[in-house]
């Protein structure tokens, strides 16, 4: 009875983790290209992108930066 206890736990933590890793890494992924496309974007296409953001800002009351911050917390969250 302990062994199956055991066992079952075992493949619990490892259903949960590997669910975990498979939420997690996408996000990582999207946050950081995100963070890389806007820091290598041509001096145009970050005005215009400068520009979006700030209609959405001021429509949404959030900025990409914010929201870029919530999902990576959100993300570290769900590791722990």
């Amino acid at each position: 009875v302990a062994n199956v206890r055991r066992r079952t736990q075992k493949k619990g933590a490892q259903t949960i983790d590997s669910i975990c890793q498979k939420l997690c890494k996408p996000l990582k992924t999207t946050v950081n290209t995100y963070r890389w496309e806007l820091r290598n974007m041509h001096p145009f296409e970050k005005v215009v992108m400068d520009l979006t953001v700030r209609a959405r800002q001021k429509k949404d009351g959030l900025s990409l930066s914010m929201l870029l911050d919530e999902v990576h917390e959100g993300r570290k969250e769900v590791l722990e």
